[in-house]
């Protein structure tokens, strides 16, 4: 990777460079210290990926809460995929800069990063969305999540959401009417929904 402005900005939290390998695809990545899955990848990225597989990524694409950027790197080295643009979107800043090294480092991609304090902020539309939800500490968290992914998901795109089994339970329950569930992954208390926008 070359050494640019975001790079030497990142020097100081750089971790070390780790191989991972999920399904067909493998790659190299840097990683930084305070961001999760560094060496290895939790449940819920294990179960995305899993669920990924069965699909095909196509138009505009947005991955919210990327983390270290495997989510985006594996979703553009996934040859079945045909993504016409891919954005990034979280508050953490410091997962912001290391996935969009991480994307143009290992995939030659650039990806627009959103920085923003949440969903509401978003702009759309987006034919495809991935989100590892972070937990909120409002009340009716799941349903400000329905809303504003209905805001921004095109009628018949598709969108995949990791968490712990309640919440995707509750967002279920929320969504019904907007989004339909075409597949669904659980392990280890995580689960994985593929949803498809229906109104």
């Amino acid at each position: 990777m070359t050494c640019d402005a975001v790079d030497r900005s990142l020097a100081p939290y750089i971790r070390g460079s780790f191989d991972f390998k999920r399904n067909d695809v493998s790659y190299r990545i840097e990683s930084v210290y305070g961001v999760p899955e560094f060496d290895n990848l939790g449940y819920e990225t294990t179960l995305g990926m899993d669920a990924l597989k069965k699909i095909t990524v196509t138009g505009d694409a947005l991955v919210v809460n990327p983390g270290q950027g495997h989510v985006p790197v594996y979703l553009l080295l996934s040859k079945k995929n045909r993504i016409e643009k891919l954005r990034v979107a979280s508050r953490d800043l410091l997962s912001l800069l290391i996935t969009e090294q991480n994307t143009r480092g290992v995939t030659g991609v650039a990806v627009e990063s959103l920085h923003i304090p949440s969903l509401d902020r978003l702009e759309g539309p987006f034919d495809f969305v991935y989100v590892n939800y972070e937990k909120e500490v409002i009340e009716d968290a799941h349903e400000l999540l329905a809303q504003n992914l209905a805001r921004v998901i095109r009628k018949n795109g598709d969108l995949v959401l990791v968490g712990k089994s309640t919440f995707l339970f509750r967002f279920t329950a929320a969504s019904e009417g907007i989004f339909r569930i075409v597949g669904d992954e659980k392990d280890k208390g995580f689960r994985c929904v593929h949803y498809r926008r229906i109104s």
